[in-house]
């Protein structure tokens, strides 16, 4: 993949990011205090509503960083692919809102 990006002159070159379980994991890998539990959530459909399982983050204690949230990231890029990259990087503002539990 990022030989054809390199080759169709992409400027920021990117992994694709697939080998991620979640796209919010990152942040909450990057952090203590943050609870993983899976639930239901329900996806409209025609035909009918679904309950999909579904993985949700609770803030469950004190926040602290562990790490650098994308910091692990560089080395799924090889150096000689050492171009401007791109990293899926979460917003708080949806981590937040997301992850409220009012108990």
């Amino acid at each position: 993949m990022l030989v054809l990006q390199q080759n169709t002159g992409i400027d920021v070159l990117t992994d694709g990011e697939f080998r991620r379980s979640d796209f919010r994991a990152g942040l909450a890998d990057a952090v203590e205090g943050m609870l993983t539990t899976t639930g239901l959530q329900c996806l409209a459909q025609r035909g009918g509503d679904k309950a999909i399982p579904v993985k949700f983050w609770h803030v469950a204690g004190k926040l602290q960083q562990k790490r650098r949230i994308t910091e692990h990231e560089a080395s799924f890029l090889p150096p000689e692919h050492f171009r401007a990259r791109q990293v899926t990087l979460i917003s708080p503002g949806f981590m937040a809102g997301r992850s409220f539990n009012p108990a």
